[in-house]
């Protein structure tokens, strides 16, 4: 008995030595170090000493880690961007490891990218364009000392560039009294189409190039409403495609939508934009049948001018030449009761892309849904390629939808505003199939366009004024 007390006695003294020698004689490997509270990033993470050297943690799925509830370093799985979401290579739900507004879990309130100082009043006096990559353009009417201008606030993908104040048909042009504006950049200046009722209570189109001249037609019969531009090379020239319609029967895109009337779509063309410019509206519509709450998609791609609209009761794809001669059309039958519609495309070869083209079925609790057309601009061909439902009718109001290729993520992202100006998403297979979603971003929001980074570009309330804000971003 005294034997066998002894050898634990002595089996004791010798953990407790092994003990001492691992905690006070091995600190700088032991486990547990004391730290300070976690930062944004793992790169600045108080602990990321521990992952180099003899540690050799570096880019593992467990690197070391300050815990911000007891301050010690432990291994966690890795959130290089501290969002919660592990990479999805470390087994986790992030995308984008590298950008916290992106996250399988993202829901909730966004960010804003940049404040506008003026303010907005109506959903007909902005509107989203593209700054010919990822990034968003928001241009928006607001009051100058002589009447009304165009202001743009723009957002880069991980940064905020902000445009504030009359960039756009500053004095002695802001008498114009613009509405419905839609942008586009090029080589960093903007471009702006906009619906002028300076002495034309229907309406006449408009057209602004950076702090340039700005022009406008004459007072057109039926008027002009929900313009869109496209450049067509590079910065000389441009295309625009508008309702001949009075600008007020194409204000709101929920309360007007079951009083709509047909009217013809027309395209026009903008010469001399960093000369003199000048507008020439076509005579011949390309259909007399649209009945559309929103502007008509228009894209340049591979020098052919791609335009879709609501056309009597379903949706039309035409192309021209970047001189808007005639080539050809295709019906699009799956988009039955179109009311607005927006176009991606997603490259599939030389010559060779896919169109995505999301439409509003209906009014009211409308559906939304995508259809897809394979273009060959080299033999000059559009054949059909299938379509999902992205979101059932019979439920909330819906309008406004957009739609974004993103290659970075090999995903469509069709973005919609529903019932309570709330934001949607859905993120949609390339081929074609349904995804993660409906899932809701935000709400308070007068504008949505989904984006090719797969981002969600909003426009809405920020405190007390509207601004352009980040929607939270999730993973496909």
């Amino acid at each position: 008995m005294a034997r066998r007390l002894a050898s634990a006695v002595g089996l004791s003294a010798v953990l407790a030595a092994t003990l001492v020698a691992c905690t006070f004689g091995n600190l700088a490997g032991y486990e547990v170090q004391p730290c300070t509270a976690s930062p944004a990033t793992q790169a600045a993470d108080d602990c990321e000493r521990l992952n180099s050297g003899s540690a050799g943690n570096a880019g593992t799925c467990t690197p070391y880690q300050c815990d911000p509830t007891v301050h010690y370093c432990v291994q966690a799985p890795r959130d290089d961007d501290k969002d919660g979401d592990p990479s999805v290579a470390c087994g986790g739900g992030d995308c984008d490891d590298g950008d916290p507004r992106v996250s399988s879990l993202r829901v909730g309130t966004p960010s804003v990218l940049a404040s506008a100082t003026l303010p907005i009043s109506a959903s007909d006096q902005l509107g989203f364009g593209s700054d010919g990559g990822n990034d968003p353009l928001l241009a928006f009417v607001t009051t100058s000392t002589g009447g009304q201008c165009l202001a743009l606030a723009a957002a880069a993908s991980k940064s905020t560039t902000a445009v504030t104040g009359c960039s756009v048909l500053a004095a002695p042009y802001d008498n114009l009294f613009p509405s419905q504006p839609y942008a586009r950049s090029a080589s960093g200046s903007p471009a702006a189409v906009f619906v002028s009722e300076a002495a034309c209570g229907v309406g006449k189109l408009g057209f602004a190039y950076a702090d340039k001249v700005a022009i406008e037609s004459t007072c057109p019969t039926a008027g002009v409403a929900r313009p869109a531009f496209a450049f067509v090379d590079g910065a000389q020239s441009g295309a625009v495609a508008y309702y001949a319609s009075a600008a007020r029967a194409r204000v709101s895109p929920t309360d007007d939508c079951a009083a709509a009337v047909a009217a013809p779509l027309l395209l026009a063309g903008v010469d001399g934009i960093l000369s003199t410019p000048a507008l020439t509206l076509d005579a011949q519509p390309l259909t007399t049948q649209a009945i559309s709450l929103s502007p008509p998609a228009l894209l340049l791609r591979d020098g052919t001018l791609l335009v879709a609209s609501p056309d009597g009761d379903a949706a039309t794809l035409w192309w021209r030449g970047t001189d808007r001669s005639p080539g050809g059309s295709l019906a699009i039958p799956a988009l039955k009761g179109a009311r607005a519609i927006e176009m991606s495309t997603q490259s599939r070869g030389i010559h060779q892309f896919r169109l995505g083209i999301v439409a509003q079925l209906g009014c009211g609790p409308a559906a939304i849904h995508v259809a897809f057309v394979d273009v060959d601009t080299q033999a000059k061909t559009a054949t059909l390629a299938g379509d999902v439902e992205v979101a059932p009718g019979g439920g909330a109001t819906v309008w406004s939808p957009s739609v974004a290729w993103s290659d970075s993520r090999m995903t469509w992202l069709v973005a919609w505003l529903a019932t309570g100006s709330k934001a949607m998403g859905r993120f949609v297979t390339p081929d074609g199939v349904a995804g993660v979603g409906p899932f809701e971003t935000a709400n308070g929001v007068l504008a949505a366009a989904a984006l090719a980074s797969a981002h969600t570009a909003l426009a809405g309330t920020a405190g007390t004024q509207k601004a352009l804000i980040d929607g939270p971003n999730r993973c496909p």
